[in-house]
């Protein structure tokens, strides 16, 4: 009951927020060659894109729909064995500043974008070690969001050889921003604040803001603040006194809003498994556009009404405007079902909603494990309808990975997809935690116990393994 009631919130959304026709066309799916891509900006018509992993990507966009590959630049570090995480990226003329979670600001020389070159790092201020994030140049300052650090500030008079000029102090710095000579900070899960800095050595706050959720990004519109708050959705506050924001409507959804971009009066955000085209109607934002990814949008930029999604491993470009013909969209591209017993039979739903201005017509759906089936006919759907697709999963003796095909006369996407995952044999959903005593590497001493936190302490215990690379 519970796991069908919490699909159910997501399509009868979509449903009740008629687009009208209008949605994102998909133009195309690049593979770069960095990973877990994590801001998009322009230079002119070059495209810079930076990587937790294997560095940054250029791509000429003269042609905005039709990217071009450039080059791709990767900065040795430690033992020389992987490229520098290049987070946040700001520009000043033909110098890119590159941040890096504790390993610093990374300088490159981008007038020649098909060959980018590595310069050196930012001297860091007293031999610190900060995490940084968010960068803004303004005039010949660079500001660089630290965190706990607050806001460190560095002279670019000499864009290759930056000094260090001082620091605002602030709770979690993860970004700036400029509302004409008012300097706005994101402050994590602090919200935001607004300093006057006619005086740097003397910045004052003027206004602190606390909003739902943690500030992850922000978009200015006029004297209208967007604000990106995580899973907290989208907050839109009036600056027109700086002194005194006051919010103007809020938009929640299931997604992770993490990043946004304006064009043409619309918010793009970047919504983890979704790109969300969202507009202010003068009193609540609506939502007039969305396309599910399923392949966890990072960041997110706009050109026109071109928008780039910067994803976990690829990049996809989408154009907003009238859809001509039918366009499918899925409620989710993977389905994760718990553990069960041999012959027991469990079911999930997905939503399939047709939101262009012609019939869909359905081809053959097919399933491409034998452990997966729906009794759900497929023949055609109208403009602006869904449909409810049950995906039936009879647990075998096999291991059951499998992927729902969905063909379509959809023109630009012929084919969509949904990953199924049921039971195999190792670890599956639902399955209780063996507990475990490991020692503490980092952030404590001593021995971790699963049990201790969890069963004794009743604490929710969250584990995550990353392997380098």
């Amino acid at each position: 009951m519970g796991r069908d009631f919490f699909q159910i919130l997501l399509p009868i959304f979509i449903i009740l927020s008629s687009i009208s026709g209008k949605n994102l066309t998909v133009h195309g799916r690049y593979d770069p060659q960095n990973r877990e891509l994590l801001d998009v900006k322009f230079s002119g018509n070059t495209m810079i894109i930076t990587g937790n992993l294997n560095g940054t990507e250029f791509y000429d966009i003269s042609d905005s729909l039709n990217p071009i590959h450039l080059a791709n630049l990767e900065i040795p570090f430690g033992n020389q064995n992987r490229a520098l995480p290049n987070f946040i990226a700001a520009i000043s003329d033909t110098i890119l500043y590159l941040s890096s979670r504790q390993r610093g600001i990374a300088i490159v020389n981008i007038s020649d974008p098909s060959n980018p070159q590595y310069i050196d790092m930012v001297t860091q201020p007293a031999g610190s070690n900060y995490s940084y994030d968010g960068l803004t140049v303004r005039d010949s300052i660079l500001y660089a969001a630290a965190h706990e650090h607050g806001v460190i500030l560095f002279n670019i008079s000499s864009p290759e050889l930056p000094t260090y000029y001082g620091q605002i102090n602030t709770e979690n710095a993860w970004g700036t921003a400029f509302f004409d000579s008012l300097l706005i900070i994101m402050d994590g899960e602090f919200g935001f604040k607004i300093m006057n800095i006619a005086d740097l050595s003397n910045p004052i706050t003027i206004a602190e803001v606390l909003t739902e959720g943690a500030t992850k990004d922000m978009a200015l519109d006029g004297d209208h603040l967007n604000v990106a708050m995580g899973s907290d959705g989208i907050a839109r506050y009036d600056l027109s006194d700086p002194s005194d924001p006051q919010l103007l409507a809020t938009y929640n959804s299931a997604g992770f809003a993490n990043r946004i971009a304006l064009f043409n009066g619309k918010i793009a955000v970047s919504e983890w498994l979704d790109v969300k085209i969202l507009e202010y109607n003068g009193s609540e934002i609506e939502l007039v556009g969305y396309k599910n990814t399923g392949y966890r949008t990072m960041a997110i930029n706009t050109k026109g009404n071109v928008i780039y999604s910067a994803e976990w491993r690829h990049l996809q470009v989408l154009e907003y405007g009238s859809i001509s013909g039918p366009d499918l969209d899925l409620s989710s591209h993977d389905i994760s079902f718990p553990e069960i017993n041999i012959g027991e039979q469990d079911t999930m739903l997905l939503y399939l909603t047709n939101n262009g201005s012609e019939l869909l017509v359905f081809d053959y759906d097919y399933f491409s494990h034998a452990d997966f089936s729906t009794s759900t006919e497929l023949n055609t759907l109208a403009a602006g309808d869904s449909i409810v697709v049950d995906i039936i999963y009879t647990k075998s003796g096999q291991n059951a990975t499998g992927v729902y095909n969905i063909p379509s006369n959809d023109p630009d996407e012929s084919q969509l997809s949904c990953d199924i995952l049921g039971n195999y044999d190792g670890v599956n959903i639902g399955m209780t935690a063996p507990d475990f005593t490991l020692p503490i590497a980092a952030n404590g001493t001593g021995n971790f116990n699963l049990n201790q936190h969890w069963s004794s302490a009743g604490e929710i215990v969250v584990i995550a393994f990353f392997s380098p690379g």
